[in-house]
C-alpha cells in the first residue's frame, strides 16, 4: 500500500471514530436529559354527543432540558400517551431536536386522539381535563433508541 492510500484508510478510520465518538456523545447527553410535560393546549375538541367519532386533538408541550456539556440531540421521537392509566394514543415526531448545554427547549408532540375508541374511564378524564398523563417514549439518535419515561398530573 502507497503512503498516500495509508494516509486515506488512516483519515477514514480517524473520521469513523470521530463520528462514533459523537453519537455516543449525544446518546448519552439525551439520556441524561430532564423531560418534563409543560402544558397540554386542546386544539380541537368536538363535543362527543354530536359525533361518537369526534376525534380530540391536541398538543402536548415538553420541556427538555440538557444538564449536560454538550449538545443532546433527538432525531425522532415515538411515544404512547396515557391518561389516569388508559392508552389514548401513540405516535411519532420526526421534526429533530437540538438542546444545547445547559439550556431548556420545548418539544410540540401533536396528538389525535379518537374519543369513540377510549375506554368510559379514560373518556371521564378527558372531559374532566384533568388527568395523570404518562408519556412513554423513545428518542432516536443516530439510529441508537433511548427509552424516556415519565408522568404528571395536568389541568388541560
Amino acid at each position: 500500500m502507497t503512503t498516500g492510500r495509508w494516509r486515506t484508510a488512516i483519515l477514514a478510520a480517524t473520521l469513523i471514530f470521530v463520528s462514533s465518538c459523537g453519537a455516543v456523545a449525544s446518546r448519552k447527553a439525551i439520556a441524561n436529559a430532564d423531560f418534563k410535560l409543560d402544558h397540554i393546549d386542546v386544539t380541537h375538541f368536538d363535543e362527543p354527543y354530536s359525533s361518537p367519532h369526534a376525534p380530540f386533538q391536541m398538543n402536548v408541550v415538553l420541556n427538555v432540558t440538557n444538564p449536560d456539556t454538550i449538545t443532546a440531540k433527538i432525531d425522532r421521537l415515538d411515544f404512547t400517551l396515557s391518561a389516569d392509566g388508559y392508552k389514548v394514543a401513540a405516535g411519532s415526531v420526526t421534526e429533530p431536536l437540538s438542546i444545547a448545554p445547559g439550556a431548556t427547549e420545548q418539544l410540540t408532540v401533536p396528538v389525535t386522539v379518537l374519543y369513540a375508541d377510549l375506554p368510559e374511564a379514560a373518556k371521564a378524564a378527558l372531559e374532566d381535563r384533568q388527568a395523570v398523563i404518562k408519556v412513554d417514549a423513545t428518542a432516536h439518535v443516530f439510529g441508537i433508541p433511548i427509552p424516556l419515561h415519565f408522568e404528571e398530573t395536568k389541568t388541560f
